[in-house]
């Protein structure tokens, strides 16, 4: 089992072994983002374990996401099977599982989360502030806190370069939109 890419946000904890032994390929993401290109090689499938979930891959690409509210899986390209709690889901690409409350649940992913934004341009086209939002969350391990939930809705335009600062992209969002994100650490007020 190859992993092609593995590539995670800063504030992202994994655990793995130092060498891969046996039919399974076993790493356990502790806490935070990731995307995983992983290899077809269907006699050595490859599980990531993420809170009480677990995701089984034979060769495909997705971002799994874990907080302390909820994981979710999302598949970019190939099929993947998420399990926990007794449940369980297969995915194809454009597909989500969300595991929140002991429930797992499938549904349509947002188009937004089908690429691979941690190592490619993105252009996120009329689409809501609150998407964009999501993405910058996940890219760069920061929360948001905002006073008024209305200008999440606002419409915008964004291109986000691979290797942007988040702080170059909050101007180019304070420019486009006139509102102010202001970053404290790992947190973001928006007035």
């Amino acid at each position: 089992m190859t992993v092609r890419k593995f590539i995670w946000q800063r504030n992202s904890s994994f655990q793995y072994p130092e060498k891969f032994e046996g039919d399974q390929r076993t790493v356990s993401l502790l806490k935070g983002n990731a995307f995983f290109e992983v290899a077809k090689d269907k006699k050595h499938p490859f599980i990531i374990h993420s809170g009480e979930i677990q995701t089984r891959v034979v060769g495909t690409s997705f971002h799994i996401q874990l907080s302390k509210l909820n994981c979710k899986v999302i598949v970019v390209t190939g099929k993947v099977n998420v399990s926990g709690k007794g449940q369980s889901v297969d995915l194809v690409p454009n597909q989500e599982a969300l595991f929140e409350g002991q429930k797992l649940t499938k549904q349509v992913a947002d188009k937004a989360f089908l690429v691979n934004w941690y190592n490619q341009d993105v252009t996120l086209d009329q689409t809501t502030l609150k998407q964009v939002i999501a993405i910058l969350q996940y890219k760069y391990g920061v929360s948001f806190r905002y006073n008024n939930e209305h200008v999440l809705a606002t419409p915008l335009t964004v291109f986000i370069k691979k290797d942007a600062t988040l702080e170059n992209v909050l101007e180019e969002i304070n420019y486009i939109t006139n509102l102010k994100f202001k970053v404290y650490g790992e947190v973001v007020k928006v007035d």
